[in-house]
Formats: C-alpha cells, sequence, structure tokens
C-alpha cells in the first residue's frame, strides 16, 4: 500500500482507501494525477513548494502532474527534480503562454511515452489550455492530459472558456483527464458552484472526480485555497473516457491544520487534488 494515505487525515485516508478498492482499482493499473497550483508570487519560494511535489510524488507515485502558475522555465526544472524518485523519473513541458504564470505538465517517462504537446491559442484568456498527449506504456493507450488555469476576474470570459473547452474536449476522439485551477468557487457544504462550473459539467461524457471529502463533509475550510474570501474548491480532476466506464477516485491532499500557515513562508497557497483512475 502507497505512503499516500499519510498525506491525508485519517479518517478522510480510510475513506479513500474504501472507495478505492470498492472500485476494483488496482496499483499497477492505475493512473494518478495530481492537481497543483504552486503559486508564482513573490513570497512563494520554489524549492520549498518543490519539498511538497517530492513528498507527494514519492507517496503516491504519481505520473502526471498539472501545474499552474509556473513562473519560468527554473522552477519548472526545480519541479522536474523534485518529482523524480526511484520508479519513475520526470520530463516537464511548459506553456508559451501566460508570462509568468504559466502551466506545466510533468511526466513520468518511464510510465508514459510522451507523443505531442500542444496549447489552444483560439480560445480565449492569457493562460492558454496546455494539452499533452501520452501513451501509458503498460495499459498501451494513448490518452490526452489537459492542464487549464480559467480566469478569475473576468466572468464572462470564464463562462466562455468553460464552454468552449468542454466542447473541445468532448469533441476529441481520444479519452482525456483535465486538471487544473478552474475558478469554479465550488462550495462543499452547498454543493453548487458558479455559472461556469454548471457551464463546464452541463453535458454527458465530461465528469468531475469529486474529492471524497466532499462526501464526507471535511473538507479544508477554505476549500483548495488559502483565501477566506472563496471557501470553496477552484483545483479539479474531470475525465472524459469515451464511455470507457473508467472508476476513480480523488481527493484534497496536504489538509495539515497549518498548510495555510505556511504559505506565508513560501509555500504555494493551494492544495493540490489527487486523482487516481483506472484506465483498463
Amino acid at each position: 500500500m502507497p505512503r499516500i494515505w499519510s498525506l491525508l487525515p485519517r479518517f478522510i485516508a480510510g475513506v479513500l482507501f474504501a472507495a478505492f478498492f470498492a472500485s476494483g482499482l488496482a496499483l499497477a493499473e492505475t493512473l494518478t494525477v495530481v492537481s497543483f497550483n504552486v503559486e508564482s508570487d513573490r513570497d512563494t519560494d520554489p524549492a520549498k513548494v518543490a519539498d511538497d511535489i517530492a513528498r507527494i510524488s514519492s507517496s503516491a507515485s504519481v505520473d502526471l502532474f498539472g501545474l499552474a502558475e509556473v513562473q519560468n522555465e527554473t522552477d519548472a526544472g526545480i519541479f522536474q527534480k523534485a518529482a523524480g524518485r526511484d520508479s519513475g523519473r520526470f520530463r516537464y513541458l511548459l506553456a508559451k503562454h501566460g508570462n509568468e504564470d504559466r502551466l506545466a505538465i510533468l511526466y513520468n517517462y518511464d510510465a508514459l511515452e510522451f507523443l505531442d504537446v500542444s496549447e489552444l491559442e483560439r480560445f480565449p484568456g492569457s493562460r492558454k489550455a496546455l494539452v499533452g498527449r501520452f501513451r501509458h506504456k503498460a495499459a498501451g493507450l494513448e490518452f490526452l492530459f489537459i492542464v487549464n488555469h480559467f480566469n478569475r476576474g473576468d466572468i464572462e470570459r470564464r463562462r466562455r472558456q468553460a464552454s468552449l473547452i468542454r466542447d473541445w474536449v468532448l469533441d476529441q476522439p481520444l479519452p482525456a483527464v483535465l486538471v487544473g485551477d478552474y475558478n469554479f468557487d465550488f462550495d462543499p457544504k452547498t454543493g453548487r458552484g458558479n455559472s461556469a462550473f454548471e457551464i463546464f459539467v452541463a453535458k454527458s461524457g465530461l465528469d468531475w472526480l469529486q474529492p471524497q471529502c466532499v462526501a464526507a463533509g471535511s473538507c479544508p475550510a477554505t476549500g483548495t485555497q488559502c483565501d477566506s474570501r472563496y471557501n470553496s474548491i477552484s483545483d479539479f480532476v474531470f475525465i472524459a473516457d469515451k464511455r470507457r466506464g473508467w472508476p476513480g477516485v480523488s481527493d484534497i491532499l496536504l489538509q495539515r491544520a497549518d498548510y495555510c500557515e505556511r504559505e506565508r513562508n513560501g509555500y504555494a497557497d493551494h492544495r493540490p487534488v489527487l486523482g487516481l483512475i483506472d484506465i483498463r
């Protein structure tokens, strides 16, 4: 059993453990992904964020990280090095758009064959969706891994991003896993997100891998970010499996009580979200 459960409160770890095995998932056949906004602000120390990435990677045997707010190539390299472990060597793919607030993919090239990368430049927003195409070596399956960071300040732009990206993904011939900071403001207490969230999940075929803490009623008070203005989940894992019926589970990692206090000392201001997906 991986040491991932140490990244979660004991109760939530038990819930995720039960859901993991009830779904029939097997570790060797699971694609493990992490969505993490690593915060590119001046008060963030990439080396400290990298410490969290290293701990997650080794504990959960992560295959793919989707990162938001990567400042530059130097930071991408730091995060790539942190993700590496005995059972997986990593490379990074860094978006061209976004200035000092860019998207990145870290992928385990021992488990995955890299095929292609692109950005959806025709869609609105300064941070274009970063689309990686991979083949899972063990499963022999080709799939897309898509990282997004939707607009925060412009509601209408965020709604357009949700509609256009959703329709593009559903129109692709390959299955896809989507991660990122969507700024959907999903409130675990009310079970509702903002209008962009409702647009994004309005059509069948694109499903949210909802964190176990939502059903358990035990998500962190501020959700996935350290900002009391929102108190919501902004970071997500979605699946568009082309009706393959991929089972999966997810949860919010690093739910330690002092997590947001650490942000003042150079750590990221978002909690990462883990997804475990059976892609057979």
